[in-house]
This record gives C-alpha cells, sequence and structure tokens, in this order.
C-alpha cells in the first residue's frame, strides 16, 4: 500500500428522520465527509469539527461550490443555471471566485496578466458572446416594442376617425334629404 495521503472531499448529505404525515421518508441535511485513496478505497461519514478544522482547504472549497449553487441570493446569470458548462467546468469556476455569467465575461475583457487556465478562458469568451448576443436581442425587444406602442396609437387613432367620418356621413345623409326636399324653381329640371 502506497503512503500517499487520502483525498478530503466535502459534501451535503442526507440523514433519514421518519416518515411524514403523507407516508413518505423525511430526511434531515447533513454535512458529509469523504476520503478517498485511489484507485480502490473510498469512505463517507459525517463530518465533524475536526474534519473542518484538519482539511479547511476543501471545505472552504465545498462553501465556495455551495455558494454558487444558490441562486437566489446570485446578482446576474448564475452558472449553476447556464446549460453551456460542465459540472466539472461549474466546480472549477467556482472555487477560482466567478458565480455569474457576466463574471465569467469580465475574465474575457483582460488584456493580459490573467493567470487563469486555458479552458476557463475560452468558457469567458463564450460568455461574453452570449451577453453580446443578449443585449442585441435587447435592443430588438426594445423596437418591438416602440412599434407595438405606435401601432396601438395609430389603432386608438382610426377607431377616433372611423367615429368622425360616420358623423361626417350622417351630416351629409341629413343635407342631401334637406335639399332634396327643397322644391326647384319652375323651369328648372333635376
Amino acid at each position: 500500500m502506497s503512503d500517499q495521503a487520502a483525498f478530503a472531499k466535502f459534501e451535503d448529505g442526507w440523514e433519514e428522520d421518519g416518515v411524514g404525515k403523507d407516508g413518505m421518508p423525511l430526511y434531515k441535511p447533513r454535512l458529509m465527509i469523504v476520503f478517498s485513496k485511489p484507485p480502490y478505497l473510498q469512505t463517507k461519514r459525517e463530518a465533524e469539527e475536526e474534519d473542518i478544522e484538519q482539511y479547511s482547504e476543501p471545505y472552504k472549497l465545498y462553501l465556495k461550490l455551495k455558494a454558487g449553487r444558490e441562486v437566489d441570493k446570485t446578482e446576474g446569470y448564475p452558472l449553476a443555471l447556464w446549460a453551456a458548462i460542465s459540472k466539472s467546468e461549474f466546480e472549477q469556476l467556482v472555487a477560482h471566485g466567478i458565480l455569474t455569467v457576466e463574471q465569467l465575461a469580465k475574465v474575457a475583457e483582460r488584456k493580459g496578466g490573467t493567470k487563469m487556465p486555458e479552458p476557463i478562458m475560452v468558457l469567458a469568451s463564450r460568455a461574453k458572446r452570449m451577453i453580446a448576443l443578449q443585449k442585441e436581442q435587447g435592443r430588438y425587444e426594445a423596437t418591438i416594442e416602440q412599434l407595438r406602442e405606435e401601432r396601438d396609437a395609430l389603432a386608438a387613432e382610426l377607431t377616433e376617425l372611423r367615429v368622425q367620418l360616420s358623423s361626417a356621413n350622417s351630416v351629409i345623409n341629413t343635407l342631401q334629404s334637406r335639399i332634396a326636399s327643397i322644391p326647384l324653381p319652375a323651369g328648372r329640371a333635376a
């Protein structure tokens, strides 16, 4: 057996907590720690305070990943919802402190001096293109909304003009009937 230390990783786990009123099982969330020593050994148990102290770096990574998955608290488009990346890419980005697509796009805008790995830079350029595409789409949506408002205004104006035309036609018909009822002087034929 090798003298290599085991890898530690924290993750969310669950413990059975009885049965609910509807007959379905209830679970309590638990912080678990996974020890693995490749290629064959892997154990999983509930984490203790000593584990958090002893394996502080994996615990910090766990906290970053957990924060990255909390989509309600992020401003912008969360990476956890972006279908363009895999789970491992998500974990790599969150480990670098990148939680949103907008943050990732800003990485692509940096000129030189970035210490980001090449795969992250490729993802950053994809994020930048996606944001540019959304801006274009937003511009089209604004144009469509403006045209919709103009159409509604023209429809209201058309309705008003139809009412005025109907009123003018009734006045014309009334005047025509008055004129028709006036007798013509003798010697003038209609």
